[in-house]
C-alpha cells in the first residue's frame, strides 16, 4: 500500500501524469483508494482482485522489456522476495508434473 507521494517518488513522473494514470487505474478497477486513519495522510492505493490477477502479466511484460529493450531510459527493474531478498523469477509450469514450460513445449487448446 503506497500513498501518492510514495508512488510519485518511485515513478519519477510529474504529478499531473501520475494523477491521470491513477485515475484510469481506479476507474478500470485495477486499484482502489483507501482512507488512512493517520492525520494529514492521504489515502493509499491498493490492488483490487482484478489488479492482483494482472500482476503476473505485468511481471512477464517487465521481464520481456528488460531482456529485449536494453536501450530503455531506465535500468531493469529488480523484483526481490521480501523474506530472503533474492531475485524472483517468472516461470510457467505444468499444472500436472510441475515441469517448467517454454513456447516449444506447449500448445493452445480451445476449451
Amino acid at each position: 500500500m503506497e500513498s501518492f507521494v510514495e508512488i510519485k517518488g518511485h515513478a519519477g513522473i510529474s504529478s499531473n501524469v501520475l494523477t491521470d494514470r491513477l485515475a484510469h487505474l481506479l476507474a478500470s478497477g485495477v486499484l482502489r483508494q483507501t482512507t488512512d486513519d493517520e492525520p494529514g495522510r492521504t489515502g493509499s492505493y491498493r490492488l483490487t482482485n482484478k489488479g492482483i490477477a494482472f500482476y503476473p502479466i505485468l511481471l512477464a511484460i517487465q521481464a520481456w522489456a528488460d531482456a529485449w529493450l536494453p536501450d530503455r531510459l531506465h535500468s531493469p527493474i529488480l523484483l526481490e522476495h521480501l523474506s530472503c531478498a533474492r531475485p524472483l523469477e517468472l516461470t510457467l509450469r505444468c499444472e500436472g508434473c510441475g515441469a517448467p514450460m517454454t513456447a516449444a513445449e506447449s500448445e493452445f487448446q480451445i476449451a
